[in-house]
C-alpha cells in the first residue's frame, strides 16, 4: 500500500506523460498554461 502515503498530486504527475517540473515556479506555470489551454478547448 505505498500509494496511501503518496501525495495526491504526485500520483498526476506520475500518470502524466510529461515530465514534471521539479521547482514550484515552473510547476505553477505549467498549471496556468495547462489551465489556459483548457479554457480554449472548452470554449
Amino acid at each position: 500500500m505505498e500509494d496511501a502515503a503518496t501525495p495526491v498530486s504526485a500520483q498526476k504527475q506520475a500518470a502524466s506523460p510529461r515530465r514534471a517540473p521539479s521547482q514550484q515556479r515552473s510547476r505553477e506555470r505549467v498549471e496556468r498554461m495547462l489551465a489556459a489551454a483548457s479554457a480554449l478547448i472548452a470554449e
